[in-house]
C-alpha cells in the first residue's frame, strides 16, 4: 500500500514481518497519521512513528478484522469480522470495534455489556462509518423481522473523572 504525503510524496507501508507481501490499506484517520491495512490473514494498524501493529481478531473469531473508518486520530477503528461459528440466518459477519486499551470486540459486546444497551433481536452485521469523536457508528445489520437495515449507533462520552460513570444513555437508531 502506498501513503501520500506533502512533505514526502509517496511512500510505499512496509511489508508486515516476516511476510514478503504488501499490506492492502483499508482505512486512514482524517488527519491522515493512522492506517489500517490488512495482508492475507492479518490485520494491522499503521503509523509513522510505531510502524504496523498487528491487531488481533476478536474474542472468538480466528480471522482478521476488516477495518473500514476510524476516527479523527485514529484510535477507535470498525469495521466487520467473520467467524466460522453458525449464526442465525447464515450471516457470519459481526460489526466490530477497535481501541488500543481494549482491542477487537463485537459492536454488539460492547453496546449490551459497556453501555447496557438491549439490541432487540438486532444482528450487527458491519460497521461502516464513525464519526471524528468515534461517539457515533453507523452500518448496516439485520433487524429483528431478518431483513437488511442501516443503523446508527450514539454512545455517551465517558466521565473524565469517572470512566465507568456514564454522562448520557446510549441510542441505537434504525
Amino acid at each position: 500500500s502506498d501513503l501520500w504525503t506533502e512533505s514526502g510524496g509517496v511512500e510505499i507501508l512496509p511489508a508486515p514481518a516476516g511476510t514478503t507481501t504488501q499490506a492492502s490499506a483499508t482505512a486512514v484517520s482524517p488527519d491522515g497519521v493512522v492506517v489500517a491495512a490488512n495482508s492475507f490473514q492479518k490485520s494491522y494498524r499503521w503509523t509513522e512513528g510505531g510502524g504496523l501493529e498487528l491487531i488481533a481478531p476478536a474474542a472468538g473469531f480466528t480471522s482478521r478484522p476488516t477495518f473500514a473508518a476510524m476516527n479523527w486520530d485514529g484510535s477507535l477503528m470498525v469495521g466487520a469480522e467473520t467467524t466460522d461459528a453458525p449464526f442465525e440466518n447464515q450471516f457470519r459477519s459481526l460489526a466490530v470495534v477497535w481501541t488500543a486499551a481494549q482491542g477487537t470486540r463485537t459492536l454488539e459486546d460492547v453496546l449490551v455489556q459497556d453501555y447496557g444497551v438491549d439490541l432487540h433481536g438486532w444482528r450487527l452485521i458491519s460497521a461502516t462509518g464513525v464519526s471524528w469523536d468515534g461517539l457515533t457508528i453507523a452500518g448496516f445489520g439485520l433487524n429483528p423481522n431478518s431483513k437488511y437495515e442501516a443503523f446508527r449507533v450514539v454512545v455517551p462520552e465517558r466521565s473524565e473523572e469517572h470512566t465507568s460513570e456514564l454522562q448520557s444513555p446510549c441510542n441505537l437508531v434504525c
